[in-house]
């Protein structure tokens, strides 16, 4: 019998090892500070489908999306913020707005976030 062969060894270095999890690390940071932003875009969006629904005139459109966005933490934008058209019977909401996220040093990310209502009821 002859001796064992011993192929080479496959592996992640120490220093590939390194380098994936920074990478991973600034993912997750990244995922951290564009993650509330998104949370408060959609609760925005399904406030403005509400309010569409729920509001007859301009002036209702904007206090109800003033009283509700206060209660549901949205610091964003407010209800003059908001461009509300009379559609038939009821409004059309939409809404853009745009948010920095700041990455450290001058580096910021900026998002642009806009949304509109279904046709007014």
């Amino acid at each position: 019998m002859r001796g064992a062969r011993f192929g080479r060894q496959a592996g992640v270095s120490l220093i590939g090892a390194v380098v994936v999890m920074v990478l991973l690390a600034l993912v997750f940071i990244l995922g951290a500070k564009v993650l509330p932003t998104l949370v408060q875009y959609r609760a925005i969006s399904a406030l403005v489908k509400k309010d569409a629904a729920a509001s007859k005139t301009v002036d209702e459109a904007r206090t109800y999306f003033d009283r509700f966005g206060y209660l549901s933490d949205i610091d964003e934008i407010s209800g003059k913020d908001l461009d509300v058209e009379r559609s038939g019977d009821g409004v059309v909401i939409s809404f853009a707005y745009e948010k920095k996220i700041p990455l450290g040093g001058p580096v910021s990310l900026s998002i642009d976030y806009a949304g509109k209502s279904d046709r007014g009821s």
